[in-house]
């Protein structure tokens, strides 16, 4: 809307002046969007791409996916891990008995998708996920930023614990497990890591057979071989 001239004081001035603004704008912008989210999050109603196994529907909300054949490999894994006692065991049970998983056609979303063979990821994010619980959770993951070379620069997210969340809302949704039953696999689970402490895990195998076994009498971690 006009033409200023940089070697006039006046007019860089006004440049800086609008640039300033501009700038503030697009925060004041961006932090409206943010918090409009958060408080639509709060009441459960900011919607996401959900896991396997359910769909947003635009009246009811978050239902149960209505392939019969999804639910029954969902509760499965649950079921076969209860059992087993072990994410592992589980996915070469699963494997044995050759059962697969559903897994997005174009690797986003689940709008059309194919049956193929289950993979260990696919079991972790299964037990790990609070949404098959019928909890709705945001803000579990936050951002680190460190200087580097003495600049800023974003590190990569980290999980935050349960009491940190943005939002926790306990029965927002049909779960296939209960809250109990999540909390119970989320223990069985950080009890089977390897090399951690309190853990009940033993070594990999291989002619240190100690390896894993053995623990540290100062800080009670296992002993490795390195």
């Amino acid at each position: 809307d006009g033409v200023y001239d940089p070697r006039h004081p006046n007019d860089r001035l006004l440049l800086g002046m609008k640039g300033s603004i501009s700038e503030f704008e697009l925060g004041v912008l961006r932090m409206r969007m943010l918090e409009a989210a958060r408080a639509k999050a709060r009441r459960g109603e900011l919607r996401h791409t959900p896991p396997i196994g359910y769909l947003w529907d635009h009246q009811v909300g978050v239902i149960l996916d209505p392939d019969l054949r999804v639910q029954e490999v969902i509760r499965l894994t649950f079921r076969k891990f209860r059992e087993l006692g072990s994410a592992r065991q589980t996915l070469l049970w699963l494997a044995q008995e050759q059962v697969h998983f559903p897994r997005p056609s174009d690797s986003v979303t689940l709008t059309s998708f194919e049956w193929r063979a289950v993979r260990y990821t696919q079991v972790i994010k299964l037990l790990k996920n609070p949404f098959y619980a019928g909890v709705y959770a945001y803000g579990k993951t936050s951002n680190k930023i460190e200087a580097h070379n003495g600049r800023g620069r974003v590190a990569r997210k980290r999980q935050k614990p349960i009491e940190e969340w943005d939002v926790f809302l306990k029965d927002h949704h049909e779960g296939y497990i209960s809250w109990e039953d999540y909390e119970c696999n989320q223990s069985q689970l950080a009890r089977n890591a390897f090399g951690q402490k309190g853990g009940v895990k033993s070594g990999r195998g291989g002619d240190a057979l100690l390896a894993g076994l053995v623990c540290c009498g100062r800080c009670g971690r296992r002993v490795r071989v390195a």
